[in-house]
């Protein structure tokens, strides 16, 4: 939780669209590297801010999943229009922008950057689901504890 939050106000702080990304409290910690979970949610809101319109906003969710184990903690950035009814492999294809270039995307490609993202999760033991309407980041938890909220 406290992970996203900095991360979020970095961006605001730097002139970002408005951010809002609803925590439910009492997140467990994750079981993950410091420096690679920055760096994964940094990328993966960096990257969902580049290719969102400046008028609207980037909304989601982080919340405890349980598992039978530890669990997981989920975090979730809704879908820009911009990505609006485009399957995952369209997504993750590195060449691929729709129009022959997407001049406010990521450096490297939308592709390239949730390639990355997921890549980063694996090694974590988490993933990067690309569902219909959302983007979809879990990291295992360190330990699971009752009464987590779920806004899923």
């Amino acid at each position: 939780a406290l992970l996203v939050t900095q991360v979020a106000t970095r961006f605001r702080d730097q002139g970002a669209p408005e951010i809002d990304i609803a925590i439910a409290p009492g997140l467990p910690q994750v079981r993950i590297d410091p420096v690679q979970g920055e760096r994964m949610v940094q990328h993966l809101l960096r990257t969902v801010l580049s290719v969102t319109p400046v008028d609207e906003p980037v909304t989601g969710a982080c919340w405890f999943q349980p598992d039978g184990g530890a669990g997981r903690v989920a975090f979730a950035i809704d879908r820009p229009s911009t990505l609006t009814g485009m399957e995952e492999t369209q997504l993750l294809d590195p060449g691929y922008d729709g129009t022959g270039d997407w001049v406010d995307g990521p450096l490297l490609g939308l592709g390239f950057s949730l390639r990355l993202i997921r890549g980063l999760a694996a090694t974590s033991s988490g993933g990067l689901a690309i569902e219909p309407g959302r983007l979809l980041l879990t990291i295992p938890a360190v330990a699971a504890t009752g009464g987590m909220a779920d806004l899923a």
